[in-house]
């Protein structure tokens, strides 16, 4: 008889705590909080789980997608994900120097990206002026994709708005915030 694995909560729970075992920068209570807090977050309807689902992969978004764009140097490499850092100051330009703890634009840019995954998606995201229709004879019109307008339709991987908390963090562009990565 061949074992199934079930995925329960326990399998993704949020671990928040700097250190080797951490795999988020943001708490699932403190992101909930954070939400509550946002007039236009407050429609949410998530599971814990779901939370902690998306705050996890917001956090490995952020690692996959700027890991060699963020500023100062990790504090130790035996810690899991790529806060703390050394050398690096806050949005206010005060030197960060408390390495037990991510910084909270850090924690509060994973909190926007999770809402930002759990709320959309992905796998659907068209913009609704590249369908095209055909008319078909007696069939009336069938709504389709073009290859093209799949490439046209990519949506930005980070929210504007995560980028933007984000910022003080990562390597500039040049811009007013960091470059947004594009999923396809």
């Amino acid at each position: 008889m061949a074992f199934m694995a079930t995925e329960t909560y326990t399998d993704f729970d949020v671990i928040s705590t700097v250190g080797a075992t951490a795999n988020s920068y943001a708490s699932v209570a403190y992101t909930k909080s954070l939400w509550s807090l946002d007039q236009f977050k407050k429609d949410y309807a998530f599971t814990d789980e779901e939370i902690g689902r998306a705050v996890i992969s917001a956090t490995k978004t952020f690692d996959k997608a700027y890991w060699d764009k963020y500023l100062g140097t990790m504090y130790s490499n035996s810690y899991a994900l790529f806060f703390p850092r050394t050398g690096i100051y806050d949005s206010r330009k005060v030197s960060i120097i408390d390495y037990t703890i991510f910084p909270v634009e850090v924690a509060e840019a994973t909190a926007t990206q999770a809402y930002y995954l759990a709320s959309s998606n992905r796998n659907a995201e068209i913009d609704p002026s590249v369908v095209k229709q055909m008319k078909m004879d007696g069939l009336g019109s069938k709504e389709y994709f073009s290859v093209g307008s799949q490439l046209n339709a990519k949506k930005n991987i980070i929210a504007e708005e995560a980028s933007l908390i984000i910022a003080p963090y990562i390597l500039s562009s040049g811009g007013k915030y960091s470059s947004l990565f594009l999923r396809g």
